[in-house]
């Protein structure tokens, strides 16, 4: 009984990891972006320089003042929108079968192959 039931579920596992991955990177994505959206341009705003956070704290030992009072929620979002943006271009168009790349590979080679079939006949 075991048996039926794990080669059943490694079936479907096997058939929706790719698209399981793809949701996965959009979903990150989207996080990260949604995050640093906010930062930036949401109710309140975080002005790039003066106001805010200017110091980094980390408990009672550790304190830094930033250089020429930048606020470090205004950099914390431009890295959060700008990774989440660079996330999903790059996993875009990294490996897998929904990928740009991959998709563009398929055509140059449907090109390539009628064009080996022109040649030959």
């Amino acid at each position: 009984m075991l048996s039926r039931l794990n080669r059943f579920t490694s079936r479907a596992t096997e058939a929706s990891r790719e698209s399981s991955w793809t949701i996965f990177r959009l979903l990150v994505a989207a996080m990260f972006m949604t995050h640093g959206y906010a930062k930036l341009l949401g109710d309140s705003p975080a002005v790039p320089v003066g106001r805010g956070m200017t110091r980094l704290e980390i408990g009672d030992l550790v304190s830094f003042a930033v250089p020429m009072d930048f606020n470090l929620l205004f950099v914390a979002g431009v890295i959060e929108l700008a990774g989440g943006a660079s996330f999903l271009i790059l996993f875009t168009f990294g490996a897998g079968p929904f990928s740009v790349d991959t998709w563009l590979e398929i055509r140059r080679q449907e090109k390539q192959h009628k064009k080996m079939e022109e040649l030959s006949s």
